[in-house]
């Protein structure tokens, strides 16, 4: 009898607590891979957004850069003119260059920044502006010949994506006219003069086009870094703002935007050099733009409603990554490729 209760006593006080330390042994080890496996996803994740932050960004900016100052041929036109009004205004100055730039509190910066209604614009980054056709547009051909520079433009319907109230340029490889197209009807643009901003000063396009010149619309952008407040604090991001519309938010966490100028002063198509805009005497001379972004971690550099700024500037984790790329300007290039640096 003594022997069986022996054989059936319970653990011991000492083997109960080995037992409980290897089990917290083992649930320590759990949730540290946990948190380690969750700390990896969250920085992973943070990454992942930060660089496609980054090339959205880029890739935007570039692409406009690339189609700046489309004539419809591989050669300029001898003659451009523009109708519009305030044709000296900023959204307006088409025959201006297609590409100009305007370096964070540089000598041009502020009046831009008030010509274009750039209300939020952070003085410390650069500002681009970019003149081109508007994206994915499909151009109208003339179907008749104008009689006189005057009258309206006879059109083939098919596939025409003009529309009433947008600027627009006709062009063949002899003439370039910018205007705006106060009335689309099926087959007729109108161009009738107006004190509207920006309607045309005058419904001559100085040049009688011929049958098969086309039509295409065209819009100014300006790329800027700008601030928005988030609970109390800032944030900033990459915003693009096209006429006199309203401002756009392109990318997120975009901290700032320094640009470079590849000037080509002998026009032997060889970059001479980089400058920044503020050293760019002809702006015709530009043949390429280099950009370069600094992009936060997201979230990151959001204030919350937990942990809120301590000033109106935002507060972050890491330092911010650089993206840097360069893009060739067509229009003034044979070929991209034919940039050198």
């Amino acid at each position: 009898m003594a022997s069986a209760l022996f054989q059936s006593r319970g653990y011991s006080v000492i083997e109960l607590l080995v037992a409980v330390a290897l089990c917290a042994m083992l649930l320590g080890g759990v949730v540290a891979i946990f948190v380690g496996s969750r700390h990896w996803f969250s920085s992973s994740d943070a990454v992942s957004r930060m660089q496609e932050s980054g090339h959205h960004a880029l890739n935007e900016i570039l692409g406009g850069v690339r189609s700046a100052g489309f004539s419809g041929c591989a050669r300029s036109p001898r003659f451009v003119f523009s109708t519009l009004n305030d044709s000296d205004a900023v959204h307006w100055a088409f025959l201006q260059s297609a590409v100009t730039g305007y370096q964070g509190k540089g000598a041009g910066s502020a009046a831009a920044i008030e010509g274009a209604g750039l209300t939020n614009a952070d003085p410390g980054s650069d500002i681009l502006l970019i003149r081109r056709p508007v994206p994915g547009s499909t151009p109208a051909r003339l179907r008749t010949p104008m009689s006189d520079a005057a009258e309206p433009l006879y059109i083939v319907a098919e596939g025409n994506a003009l529309k009433s109230g947008q600027l627009a340029m006709i062009y063949n490889c002899e003439a370039a006219a910018y205007f705006h197209a106060d009335r689309v009807e099926d087959d007729v643009v109108f161009h009738a003069a107006s004190t509207a901003i920006p309607g045309n000063s005058t419904n001559s396009m100085g040049y009688a086009f011929g049958a098969s010149a086309e039509i295409i619309p065209v819009e100014t952008i300006l790329y800027y870094v700008g601030t928005k407040p988030v609970l109390g604090g800032v944030v900033r991001s990459l915003w693009k703002h096209t006429g006199s519309g309203t401002p756009l938010e392109v990318s997120p966490d975009i901290e700032n935007m320094q640009l470079r100028f590849g000037v080509d002063a002998n026009e032997d198509s060889i970059i001479d050099e980089y400058v920044s805009a503020d050293d760019v005497d002809d702006w015709q001379t530009v043949r390429s733009v280099n950009v370069t972004l600094a992009v936060r971690e997201p979230d990151a550099s959001r204030p919350s409603a937990r942990h809120p700024p301590v000033s109106s500037e935002p507060v972050f984790r890491i330092v911010p990554s650089t993206f840097s790329a360069t893009a060739a300007i067509r229009s003034r290039t044979s070929k991209p490729e034919d940039v050198q640096q």
